[in-house]
């Protein structure tokens, strides 16, 4: 196969992948909302789900396609080198300012995709209303579906 053809296999399949993203992205959000907003559309207890996956499941794959457009970026990069450096070089004619940029670039982005290994949550103490209120139910007279103990 020729570099152009390549080049246009690997841009089509990109784009397949950013609409993706975007598409489970907006369901997550949208479609299959979490918690308490669940709770207030479609009553306590009820499940979402679509095609048989719940919102967690979605975020997996959400992940994975994420992933695999890093891989195809990458190669897309890799295709694209002469023209990476072509662009450096008309940007500028110092070897230490072109070398300067793509190093600052390259520790962004591995800054960027290393940012959830090294962060840690903030624990607090939970409030009414938020998360999935395990161990409040008790202390509310509520059962395990919402309806009230005897």
């Amino acid at each position: 196969m020729k570099k152009p053809l390549w080049n246009l296999v690997i841009e089509a399949v990109m784009a397949l992948q950013i609409g993706a993203l975007a598409g489970i992205g907006f369901l997550i959000k949208f479609v299959l909302v979490p918690g308490e907003e669940r709770n207030v559309l479609y009553g306590r207890g009820m499940a979402l789900r679509l095609l048989g996956l719940e919102r967690h499941e979605w975020g997996t794959i959400h992940m994975w396609i994420g992933i695999s457009l890093l891989a195809i970026l990458v190669l897309h990069i890799i295709l694209h080198w002469g023209q990476i450096l072509g662009l450096l070089c008309a940007v500028s004619r110092s070897l230490a300012v072109r070398l300067a940029m793509v190093l600052g670039v390259l520790l962004l982005a591995a800054l960027l995709m290393s940012f959830p290994l090294w962060v840690k949550p903030e624990i607090t103490a939970g409030k009414g209303g938020e998360g999935h209120g395990w161990g409040q139910r008790e202390g509310r007279g509520l059962g395990p579906l919402g309806g009230t103990i005897p």
